[in-house]
């Protein structure tokens, strides 16, 4: 396997981690670039408007 393919699974691998992390922590400009826990926390929600809308795994515009 090619050290780039190692290279890109660890970083999915951690990306993956990091957004399920129940963190509060805020990233003013980062989240419009990546997934963030914070936007990953809206696919938890049980409200009308979270349902269903939220399925983004990686680019939240």
């Amino acid at each position: 396997m090619p050290p780039a393919l190692y290279a890109c699974l660890a970083c999915v691998s951690n990306h993956a981690v990091f957004i399920q992390a129940n963190l509060r922590w805020r990233f003013p400009v980062l989240r419009w670039l990546i997934a963030t826990p914070e936007f990953h926390h809206g696919r938890h929600r049980s409200d009308v408007e979270g349902i269903d809308k939220n399925f983004a795994s990686a680019l939240p515009m």
